[in-house]
């Protein structure tokens, strides 16, 4: 996690919409670990990654399960 995304949470807990309930705990654990969660890593590739072919190799992987 770089320093901006550690600003960005910052950011994000002053906002009053994510001052409660789960938004603000995913926040807090966010900073803590100090990761990104999975999908927002993938974000280094474009977000079209995520719908072209992220998404549906888990899918195809969750259906043969």
């Amino acid at each position: 996690m770089t320093e901006s995304d550690i600003k960005r949470i910052s950011d994000l807990q002053k906002d009053p919409r994510y001052q409660e309930g789960n938004w603000k705990k995913q926040l807090e654990v966010f900073k803590k670990i100090k990761r990104k969660a999975e999908l927002e890593a993938f974000s280094k590739y474009g977000l079209t990654n995520i719908t072209d072919k992220y998404l549906p190799e888990k899918l195809e992987l969750a259906k043969s399960l």
